[in-house]
């Protein structure tokens, strides 16, 4: 982790453009361990904003199929993890009944991105060095000159080549 993929996503979700196309948006953080009966659970309560009434997975499911029904719905998941193409469409199922539907993921995964059929896949890379350097003075040096402080440029180098061009190290 520690690419942006997460900060990417919020931009995207966040965008007025994006916000004003869709009835009802939702956020959810998935962890590792696949639980649909979680996942469909925090799905619910992140539409309705509110606490979800049930627990048993067929109750959360109906729940869920009434709140999107004939709705255009905008869904994130991040950092999905999923190793079963059954998993997915089962989780889909309740989702089947809003009138349209948009599921960004942000997962660190090749392999789950083509599980869920990603239609446009975005990869987020590494920065190159001398955008990790400009991130790190915009920092580290706020409001000041780095040739203010030239006995910091050599430190400051070498915190910047730990953080091997993971932004949100810096």
């Amino acid at each position: 982790g520690g690419v942006g993929k997460t900060t990417m996503a919020q931009m995207v979700y966040n965008d007025s453009g994006v916000q004003v196309s869709y009835d009802l948006m939702g956020w959810v953080h998935v962890s590792q361990t696949f639980d649909l009966r979680r996942l469909a659970i925090a799905i619910t309560e992140s539409f309705t904003r509110q606490p979800c009434a049930y627990s048993e997975l067929s109750a959360v499911h109906d729940a869920l199929k009434q709140e999107v029904l004939t709705k255009s719905v905008f869904l994130a998941l991040d950092d999905l993890w999923i190793e079963r193409q059954s998993c997915w469409q089962d989780f889909l199922r309740p989702l089947k009944f809003a009138q349209s539907v948009t599921i960004l993921v942000t997962t660190r995964s090749k392999e789950v991105a083509q599980l869920v059929g990603t239609s446009h896949p975005f990869f987020l890379g590494l920065l190159p060095e001398d955008n990790c350097w400009q991130l790190f003075q915009c920092y580290a040096f706020r409001g000041s000159s780095i040739n203010e402080k030239p006995g910091l440029v050599q430190v400051g180098r070498n915190i910047m080549h730990k953080c091997s061009g993971l932004p949100l190290a810096l």
